[in-house]
């Protein structure tokens, strides 16, 4: 490292203290010393939960803040957005929760090395948002089974999420879930009324793993919907097996559509559980809208 930075204005440190367990410290340490080195002002702010990153965001002033770099998961970043983050304001993100959707999708800096050249670089990439209700996700949305997932590890959770935190929250829904029937209207069109689940993607794939949206970009003014005809626990064990080979869509009951717009109800009233970006989003029904090229983002 070598030569100080000209550029006065403050990069804000978003960090997620429950992230990486005892890594995510170690590599805030990192990304402030290589900000120090480079001249480059900072402040740090660690969140306590929910909104604490929105509010920075709020706070954020392009004249002022440089940068919003977050230290975190797709939650952290997700609250990030939220805030909303004003335009001008590019988001880096060195992932350590649990899925880390975005950054695998996008191939983002995963070192504060990377992430710090990037700042220093103007490397960005716009992209798109899906806004449900004034509520903003990046990759995501979940309506169903996946939902109630979700909403069962949030309920009984503590601590850290690792990937095997939800083993019991996915048995509990498969014995409890009833999947009631979903209806879908893209671009005020109905599809259909009888469905079991929907995905809603901004990006290829959920999970970190599974490709289910994969001719999702974030960057085409369009959201890929997903959706699971089949309402039975058999239905899901096929999707499961297929999804991290994109080989749903070969499946006659699986329907992948585009859209600026799309309408999710429950046909039979009854809550239907939503999931944004892995957080419980409320219940059906839901009205998503794209937020063309909205975001925008630091890129290795």
């Amino acid at each position: 490292m070598s030569g100080e930075d000209s550029d006065s204005r403050t990069i804000s440190v978003v960090f997620n203290p429950v992230s990486g367990l005892g890594a995510g410290r170690v590599a805030l340490r990192d990304l402030t010393d290589r900000l120090s080195a480079f001249g480059m002002p900072y402040q740090v702010t660690e969140t306590g939960g929910p909104g604490d990153g929105a509010a920075v965001a709020r706070a954020a002033d392009p004249e002022h803040c440089r940068a919003i770099l977050i230290i975190g998961g797709d939650g952290t970043i997700n609250d990030v957005m939220n805030g909303p983050v004003p335009r001008g304001v590019p988001i880096g993100l060195i992932p350590f929760g649990t899925g880390n959707v975005l950054s695998t999708a996008l191939r983002l800096p995963r070192s504060p090395a990377e992430l710090v050249d990037a700042v220093r670089g103007k490397r960005t990439r716009q992209i798109d948002l899906v806004e449900r209700d004034g509520r903003r996700f990046a990759s995501v949305a979940g309506i169903g089974f996946d939902a109630y997932v979700v909403e069962e590890l949030s309920r009984h959770r503590s601590g850290n999420i690792r990937k095997w935190s939800y083993a019991v929250p996915i048995l509990r829904a498969m014995a409890r879930y009833r999947f009631p029937a979903i209806r879908v209207r893209v671009d005020s069109r109905t599809i259909g009324e009888n469905f079991g689940m929907v995905i809603l993607g901004n990006v290829w794939n959920y999970g970190g793993i599974l490709r289910v949206a994969p001719r999702a970009r974030p960057d085409d003014g369009l959201i890929d919907v997903c959706i699971f005809g089949g309402r039975k626990r058999t239905d899901l064990l096929r999707y499961a097996a297929a999804l991290p080979f994109g080989l749903h869509l070969a499946y006659p009951d699986v329907r992948y559509l585009r859209g600026k717009e799309v309408l999710v109800e429950a046909t039979e009233g009854g809550e239907i559980p939503v999931e944004l970006d892995g957080d419980p989003g409320g219940t059906l029904p839901a009205r998503f809208r794209v937020l063309p090229l909205e975001a925008t983002l630091l890129v290795a």
